[in-house]
């Protein structure tokens, strides 16, 4: 295993930093019951030091599966990151089973979510533009 990688049987994490800014976890497998609490333990493991980025992306491209516990484990993230103050964005191949579920169960529309992980780098911080526009208009 490299530096910043954990794995289970059925799924791998693999953290890197591309810049100060942005952390990028890397997903292979299958995200449910039996491996959630590994993405759980790398996503508060970069969320929860004194020099946490700006934004976190989860790169679901090389995930096989996701069960009820997966989307409940990537939504309880995103709710974590933000309520920091920190981006969270899903890199999610179109016609993936990952895209299936996410569209099925309209976590699409309350998930920050990407086609490519060159997609989701490029992006600017939807948060932070909210947050640029109530100061304006406070």
């Amino acid at each position: 295993m490299w530096p910043g990688e954990q794995e289970s049987r059925r799924l791998t994490v693999a953290r890197s930093r591309g810049n100060p800014q942005v952390v990028v976890l890397d997903l292979v497998g299958e995200l449910d019951d039996g491996t959630v609490l590994l993405l759980a333990r790398e996503v508060a493991l970069v969320l929860d030091r004194e020099s946490a980025p700006e934004t976190v992306v989860v790169d679901l491209t090389a995930v096989r599966s996701v069960s009820a516990s997966g989307l409940r484990a990537l939504h309880a993230a995103h709710a974590h990151a933000t309520g920091k103050g920190i981006g969270f964005r899903l890199v999610v191949r179109e016609n993936s089973r990952p895209a299936s579920v996410l569209d099925a169960t309209k976590l699409r529309a309350v998930l920050d979510v990407y086609p490519s992980r060159a997609a989701a780098l490029a992006a600017g911080d939807r948060g932070r533009f909210v947050r640029e526009m109530r100061a304006l208009w406070t």
